[in-house]
């Protein structure tokens, strides 16, 4: 069993290493910015097949939000810009990308 000294060297030389590694680069799925009142603000996300940068107002509505969207089967990618209001789409941007083409074994 390891001496509480040895082992309280290991945590912070791991936790430093963490520390360092986040000054290069933080990888997450999700990131929500909040304001002073700690509402959502900014929610940049990427679940499957869709990425997604969300700027809401205060209280989230009116909202306006930048995606892009995986190849779906015969359907090629999308990126857009959506304005929501009330949880409805009221407005926007979208581009359709061409259609992906099989990938063949080399």
């Amino acid at each position: 069993m390891p001496e509480p000294v040895e082992e309280l060297k290991d945590l912070i030389v791991a936790l430093r290493d963490r520390v360092e590694a986040l000054e290069a680069e933080v990888r997450t799925r999700r990131v929500v910015v909040v304001d002073a009142h700690g509402r959502p603000r900014i929610v940049l996300a990427a679940e499957p097949g869709v990425a997604s940068v969300r700027v809401d107002a205060a209280g989230g509505d009116p909202s306006v939000e930048l995606y892009a969207v995986d190849p779906v089967g015969a359907d090629g990618a999308e990126v857009g810009v959506a304005l929501v209001v009330g949880g409805d789409v009221v407005g926007g941007l979208h581009v359709l990308g061409p259609e992906p083409r099989p990938v063949l074994p080399t």
